[in-house]
């Protein structure tokens, strides 16, 4: 049953390391995966998971954030900050540092929060799909907007950024519609949206519009 929740990221880290080739990933790959195990731990003997939800989009959006987008914000920022590397080598592992966090973050959170061990579709499925999807849409965005400082482009730095903005908001609104009581079908519907128009977009951008 937890199957795909605990296969898809360890399938996508390795197959992003088949196509890099590049051995420098194996470092922040290891911070990440060595912070995911700290922080949950940590998480495990000081923190409460048993919640009362309130039937408030803003309530339930805010708590998505900073139970799953402040982490990775930290993790990022913290090395980023610590690291000795250049600026842009550090915009380059954006998805081996996080991939790999996430790869012990996500199954913790949801086998931690699941109090009956009776785990929905959502928790299955369409989680695990959308954290893959966010990673790999900020990995993208993170080199975007390095790229657009480096060539002083004002309309590029605002364009990643909003994508950046947006695309963190929309992965919690669809993580508060569950918890709010939308039927699956719609969530399925809303995330494949989520995961598919971006790498459509791309890859018109990169393969049709060159063309």
């Amino acid at each position: 049953m937890l199957l795909y929740l605990l296969i898809l990221l360890p399938l996508a880290f390795v197959f992003y390391c088949f196509l890099k080739k590049d051995k420098q990933i194996f470092i922040p790959a290891f911070t990440g995966f060595m912070s995911a195990v700290l922080f949950c731990a940590f998480k495990a003997f000081f923190s409460f998971t048993h919640r009362v939800v309130p039937y408030s989009f803003w309530e339930n959006f805010l708590y998505y954030f900073v139970k799953e987008i402040l982490p990775l914000i930290i993790v990022y920022f913290l090395y980023f900050l610590l690291s000795k590397d250049s600026i842009e080598y550090k915009t380059k592992i954006f998805f081996s540092l996080i991939c790999a966090f996430e790869i012990i973050f996500l199954p913790y959170t949801v086998i931690s929060n699941a109090e009956t061990r009776v785990y929905s579709g959502f928790d299955l499925f369409i989680l695990p799909s959308i954290v893959l999807a966010l990673i790999v849409e900020l990995n993208l965005n993170v080199k975007y907007l390095y790229k657009a400082f480096i060539q002083k482009s004002i309309p590029k730095i605002i364009l990643n950024i909003c994508l950046i903005i947006v695309y963190i908001f929309l992965f919690c609104a669809i993580s508060t519609f569950f918890t709010m009581g939308y039927p699956l079908w719609i969530l399925f519907i809303v995330a494949g949206f989520y995961i598919f128009a971006p790498a459509l977009f791309y890859f018109y951008m990169i393969f049709v519009r060159k063309n």
